[in-house]
């Protein structure tokens, strides 16, 4: 099954007409994913029958040629293969590639796709070993993603610059034959290119440039050249025509990078990128979530014991963010050199008590069976993804962000089960603890603990999260459709070895009775995942 999700799933009830708007330092580009393989476009490339072009200035055209996939910003440049995931987050780009031969005919690019002989995942080609006799040449390649793809609301809001910005390629296996490589980006519709070169880059940190090598632009911290790229293939820059000056960017439209090969010689081009990140400012409405409808429970007491002001998701996490955080987060490719690698969670998720019955069910039901600390991590997945600092630590010191549940890629620590800590300073993601979500629950919130009523409406199955009415805090199903799981240590840490019980709370689908062990016969305990437990997120 293919799930087209909207770039944000609840925007429309977290953000209201009025409010003021804040701006947010967040990641709208994030490509990355185990995208497939598959020709640009699905397609070759286009021969020089279409264009003609005097490549060495001899004043012929016929015995020279180009080759390219005409530069666009209509049509993707990416594959549209069956293995190509057009549903993963920023799957879409945009662009063209051209080489230019002299005194040949019918020459083109050796590889200009994702090889279907990389596990599927590890490269986007941009190459061309050229056979004898050898012909003088260039080539040069822009790819670029547009606003309408934009995450974080970076797609219907303002977008800028600011000092914490990057733009960030990642150079994953072979860089020879580039003289040329920048970054580039739109203001309105102006397209500009970087001083800041690639070679600069590198030798600045002191490092060869080259492959496994992320290569990270602050755009506040370089001069800015036009740059007009157009159809049907002219994507060529020429820095020693162009004129460099300072550019302050208020309207981004599309980000992305340049390679070129500007020398002209008889040497190989041979350039495999993978992901490709951009960090910039969204100036959006206020709000305490983009992702997810969020409410403010103000300071109570339960028992006697204070409980602190949260806001409190609205709603159960749907499924339909659930994998989308999930998908996009358990990525094999990142720009290695930002330090933030992938997660690893035990544990895909379902949607709803899909493993309960034979009945339909949708993407906008709560996200359950995944297990305690896979719903921890994911609060700091979807942490990470709206420019917020992580709340779970994996070390006591909070120094290291908590993103592996399950350790996949050391055998002897496969079946071990992660310590956690928290940082409560942290302005992030994390679970209730069981007072906050008692004091959510309001007045009566004892009666969640014991929930009998039986609601009408669900059919003997979960129901798409907001369904029914919400209590006085405007929260939705806090005793029905699936329990919630808490942090329930009562400490700052988790440690497997002494927390061994986890407390949901709520009630669900089938009722009142806490799920200790599965009514389908499974006897899936809750700490490892069940179809009636599900999370709902918080923020101090």
């Amino acid at each position: 099954m293919r799930l087209h999700l909207p770039v944000c799933l609840f925007a429309a009830a977290s953000l209201s007409a009025a409010a003021a708007p804040t701006s947010v330092t967040c990641r709208i580009v994030d490509y990355g994913c185990d995208m497939g393989d598959g020709y640009y476009r699905g397609m070759s490339q286009t021969s020089q029958t279409n264009v003609q072009y005097d490549v060495d200035g001899d004043g012929i055209t016929s015995d020279d040629s180009i080759g390219f996939w005409a530069f666009s910003l209509t049509n993707p440049l990416n594959p549209p293969g069956l293995e190509f995931d057009l549903d993963a987050p920023s799957a879409r780009f945009y662009g063209g590639m051209t080489i230019m031969f002299s005194n040949r005919t019918g020459a083109a690019f050796t590889e200009g796709m994702l090889n279907k002989n990389h596990e599927l995942r590890d490269d986007c080609n941009f190459m061309c070993t050229p056979g004898a006799p050898l012909p003088n040449w260039r080539a040069y390649g822009l790819w670029v993603w547009l606003k309408q793809d934009f995450m974080n609301g970076g797609e219907s809001n303002a977008v800028s610059f600011g000092p914490d910005s990057m733009i960030v390629p990642h150079v994953s296996r072979f860089y020879r034959g580039i003289t040329d490589g920048r970054w580039v980006a739109r203001d309105n519709d102006q397209f500009y290119i970087s001083q800041a070169t690639f070679e600069q880059y590198s030798t600045n940190i002191g490092r060869a440039s080259g492959t496994h090598t992320s290569y990270i632009l602050y755009p506040t911290q370089t001069l800015w050249a036009v740059y007009n790229p157009a159809e049907p293939c002219w994507v060529a820059f020429d820095a020693a025509t162009a004129s460099f000056a300072p550019h302050t960017f208020t309207n981004v439209t599309a980000v992305g990078f340049y390679l070129g090969r500007h020398r002209f010689s008889t040497s190989s081009l041979e350039l495999k990128w993978h992901s490709f990140e951009c960090h910039a400012t969204v100036t959006r409405g206020e709000s305490p979530a983009y992702h997810i409808p969020m409410s403010s429970v103000p300071a109570g007491s339960i028992g006697g014991q204070p409980v602190p002001q949260v806001f409190i998701a609205a709603t159960e996490a749907p499924y339909a963010l659930w994998k989308r955080v999930w998908k996009q987060f358990t990525s094999n490719q990142r720009p290695m050199d930002l330090q933030k690698p992938g997660y690893s969670f035990d544990k895909d998720g379902d949607m709803g008590s899909m493993d309960y019955g034979s009945e339909g069910h949708g993407p906008f039901e709560p996200a359950t069976d995944m297990t305690w600390l896979d719903a921890v991590a994911w609060c700091n997945a979807l942490s990470e993804l709206e420019g917020l600092t992580p709340c779970y630590c994996a070390d006591p010191a909070l120094s290291t962000v908590f993103r592996r549940v399950k350790e996949r890629e050391q055998i002897a620590l496969f079946n071990t089960m992660p310590n956690v800590y928290v940082n409560w300073n942290a302005n992030g993601f994390r679970l209730p603890t069981p007072l906050e979500w008692q004091n959510a629950a309001g007045a009566d919130h004892t009666s969640y603990r014991t929930y009998t009523t039986y609601r009408t409406y669900n059919g003997g199955k979960t129901q798409p999260v907001g369904s029914g009415a919400t209590n006085a805090f405007g929260l939705f199903n806090m005793g029905d459709n699936v329990w919630e799981y808490t942090w329930d240590t009562g400490t700052n840490f988790f440690d497997p070895a002494i927390h061994t019980n986890r407390i949901v709370l709520g009630g669900s689908f089938q009722g009142s009775a806490a799920p200790a062990v599965a009514a389908n016969g499974v006897g899936e305990w809750p700490a490892e995942g069940h179809y009636a437990i599900g999370l709902r997120p918080v923020r101090s």
